[in-house]
């Protein structure tokens, strides 16, 4: 939601002197000093996190590396995770919270070729930042092709539609992860897994 007094949108407003005349087009108008120019949001918010424990937490907290699966069905990745992210360092924790709830549905190769559907992820994602109580929070999710029969999504990125957004979140409906599985993100290498969160307006 744009912010009303936004340094890009500033504006002069005029009002009303208290002094009255006999006539009614007399009234003296002034102009209003300008309210301080609230800082708009940047236009690009950027998150990171990765699939392995970074170098400098001598601790593998298993909630960072583990998948909760459906144990009906736990081959397919079925399930649900949460992690904390990083800094853009890709080596220092915060305590923001990714949750992926993630569907992988195989292509049935049982069928004849033209009914097999492909191979496709439906998945949900949400970032709640710390503190949690301040309600900075957001949701997407999308159902995208996806070939690989394991954890690590094969796409070089998705799109996701936004769900639902409050807090610092409100107004962007562009919801972008960039994969990269090589562990090779711009200025780096061989981090592992990690993956780039962009979301625009």
């Amino acid at each position: 939601m744009p912010h009303k007094h936004c340094h890009k949108h500033k504006h002069k407003c005029k009002c009303h002197s208290h002094e009255h005349h006999h006539s009614h087009d007399s009234h003296e108008y002034h102009h209003c000093p300008p309210p301080p120019p609230i800082p708009c949001p940047p236009e690009t918010l950027k998150f990171y996190y990765r699939l392995t424990v970074s170098s400098s937490d001598s601790t593998n907290n298993s909630s960072q590396t583990d998948f909760v699966t459906d144990p009906a069905d736990p081959g397919t990745y079925r399930g649900i995770q949460n992690k904390f992210m990083v800094n853009s360092d890709y080596e220092t924790y915060n305590q923001n919270i990714i949750t992926f709830v993630g569907y992988r549905t195989p292509r049935n190769t049982s069928l004849p070729s033209n009914l097999q559907v492909p191979d496709l992820y439906n998945e949900t994602v949400s970032i709640n930042l710390y503190p949690y109580s301040t309600n900075n929070y957001i949701q997407a999710s999308a159902n995208y092709v996806d070939e690989s029969g394991g954890f690590e999504t094969t796409v070089p990125f998705v799109d996701y539609t936004v769900m639902a957004a409050s807090g610092v979140f409100e107004g962007y409906k562009n919801f972008r992860i960039r994969f990269f599985n090589d562990g090779n993100p711009p200025g780096y290498t061989g981090l592992g897994p990690v993956r780039i969160i962009e979301l625009t307006k």
